[in-house]
């Protein structure tokens, strides 16, 4: 998107109007994806505790999977 911003810029002599703008839209949208995501997965585990009965591990391995996964070949390889 940035590229296409710069082209357009430098094909109609705006300066970096279009460029500026054009960050501004990327930067909005990737900080944006931080609190969506944390909002999801605290939303997917309330759900879960719902369904599911109580599970050990830690609070951060329930929230972010893929952290679990890691731990879980941790403590396997300490055996």
């Amino acid at each position: 998107m940035t590229a296409a911003a710069s082209t357009w810029d430098s094909m109609w002599k705006l300066g970096s109007e279009t460029l500026d703008k054009a960050v501004l839209v990327k930067l909005t949208r990737t900080l944006a994806i931080i609190p969506i995501t944390l909002l999801l997965s605290f939303v997917r585990a309330k759900q879960r505790k719902k369904m599911e009965p109580v599970q050990a591990g830690s609070v951060c391995a329930r929230h972010f999977p893929c952290l679990s996964c890691t731990s879980s070949w941790r403590q396997r390889s300490q055996r």
